[in-house]
């Protein structure tokens, strides 16, 4: 989790100057590719003390977290104030249940 954490940390200016430079579609695309081929990566691992599984891991949670950037830089982005605040407690209302 620390490892993690320190990777999120870091990494988050990067996920800005991505959401900034890339099209919508293609930032989309980007960010729930990644988290699909770390997904599988982790899916296809023969045991969960393989060497490559923390590795997995924390690039799995980096793409959660660029998945939260890309949704929150599309609502800032795309959506007028009152519907933001509507879709925004929305989202937060359904990643509190899973």
């Amino acid at each position: 989790m620390l490892c993690a954490q320190v990777a999120t940390f870091v990494s988050v200016p990067v996920f800005g100057y991505i959401t900034d430079t890339l099209s919508t579609g293609n930032e989309l695309v980007f960010a729930y590719g990644l988290r699909a081929a770390t997904s599988i990566v982790f899916y296809l691992s023969a045991s969960p003390k393989d060497g490559h599984v923390t590795c997995t891991l924390v690039c799995m949670m980096l793409a959660a977290n660029l998945e939260e950037v890309v949704i929150d830089s599309l609502f800032s982005k795309r959506l007028s104030g009152d519907v933001r605040a509507a879709m925004k407690s929305a989202q937060s209302f359904f990643g509190k249940l899973g």
